[in-house]
């Protein structure tokens, strides 16, 4: 009897931890996203005035109005980063059921103009899309990674043919977070785990995969996630700030970094943190450490914007520091000097978790903000103070956010 007892109650902790298990995949990254680490919904400026969002596997292109356009189902489970092209399409990335990573254009109609799968290197995980202009011709480059190396792979954005691959060794850094070109065929890389304490660097190589400078960048980042290139070519750097210990809850606020031009001095960090102005008890950027996305734009005007998650924790919540009280989009605004300028609640949703946000400037000067709300991605449009004169909800059925 205590055999059977005994089997019982370890197959019951066996079923217990493959459900958790399944649990956390569930509530961490959505059950359409079982494969990636990548954020829901993405956002870029189509040159016909309108967008393409990146939302729920799907590319919707959507007009200036909010309506949407058309829509192309993506190949694989998991979408990750794409990029407007000149000719009025796009490139997005994706990974598919084995880990590979998938590269595909589409013309301005949503037609696919070509697709690239990359395979036999176990490489995957891609992360952002590049056009840049190399002797006049353009270029599309992918930052990804395995086990063994970090990846820079550049491909002919007329036929996808692959240029070039510059494999940076592994002691840079583990993964890569983010691209951004600093001159025609130069990038900036932003990489986690680069050494035993687990820190981010900020890496510069030129056209021909050549490292430049590499920079550990501020200790107390749990998660740096985005990089912006200032026009002087200074870098700013954001992500999640490690823990800090506040009353009721500990918290986990968004950390920026500025990098002077040179690639190595810093010229300043900022905590954004409980209650400053009018804010709320923390701001919680969605790129959290399950998630990647840009959240952070230069605006016309010349100043950062920073899209984020405000965030009301409930003390009796499970996790409060990790989302699961009130969560509502902020949008933060800042000098390049990293002084606050205002924080702004843009919708009160009265969610139960977090989700990842995305901003952009449009030509037209506005701010578009894109989201994931209950498995539906929304786009805000905000002038530059902040205030919301649009918000449209997509899921199975467009329909705007007075409709729920």
């Amino acid at each position: 009897m205590k055999i059977l007892e005994t089997s019982s109650r370890t197959l019951c902790l066996i079923l217990a931890f493959c459900l958790g298990l399944f649990h956390f995949q569930l509530d961490a990254q959505g059950w359409k996203h079982l494969y990636s680490d990548q954020p829901a919904s993405e956002v870029v400026a189509s040159p016909d005035g309108g967008y393409y969002l990146l939302a729920d596997n799907e590319v919707l292109k959507i007009d200036a109005e909010g309506e949407v356009v058309w829509t192309h189902p993506a190949f694989s489970p998991a979408t990750h980063r794409m990029t407007a092209t000149p000719d009025g399409g796009l490139i997005y990335t994706s990974t598919n059921s084995s880990f590979l990573y998938e590269l595909i254009k589409l013309d301005a109609d949503g037609q696919i103009s070509w697709f690239v799968e990359r395979d036999g290197q176990n490489v995957f995980n891609p992360v952002r899309v590049m056009p840049v202009v190399v002797d006049d011709l353009w270029r599309v480059q992918v930052g990804s990674y395995n086990s063994d190396s970090l990846f820079i792979h550049t491909y002919d954005l007329q036929n996808g043919q692959l240029l070039m691959e510059t494999a940076l060794d592994n002691s840079l850094g583990n993964s890569i977070h983010d691209l951004a070109v600093i001159a025609p065929g130069d990038l900036a890389v932003l990489t986690s785990f680069a050494d035993q304490e687990h820190n981010h660097k900020l890496l510069r190589i030129d056209e021909f995969g050549n490292l430049l400078t590499s920079t550990t960048l501020d200790t107390t980042f749990y998660r740096a996630n985005t990089l912006l290139v200032l026009p002087d070519g200074s870098t700013v750097v954001c992500g999640l700030r490690d823990a800090i210990d506040t009353l009721p809850y500990p918290s986990q606020p968004i950390l920026v970094q500025k990098i002077a031009p040179d690639g190595a001095s810093t010229e300043w960090v900022r905590t954004l943190q409980a209650a400053e102005g009018n804010g709320p008890s923390n701001y919680f950027s969605v790129l959290t450490f399950l998630y990647q996305g840009t959240g952070l734009t230069l605006g016309a005007d010349g100043y950062l914007y920073l899209a984020g998650i405000g965030y009301q924790g409930d003390p009796t919540a499970v996790n409060p520091h990790l989302g699961w009280g009130i969560a509502d989009p902020y949008l933060v605004k800042m000098d390049t000097d990293g002084n606050l300028i205002f924080e702004r609640r843009l919708l009160n949703t009265a969610l139960s978790y977090e989700f990842p946000l995305d901003i952009i400037q449009t030509a037209g000067g506005e701010l578009a903000i894109a989201g994931e709300s209950d498995g539906r991605a929304f786009l805000l449009r905000t002038d530059s103070l902040g205030y919301v004169y649009s918000n449209r909800i997509y899921g199975q059925v467009a329909r705007t956010a007075a409709d729920d």
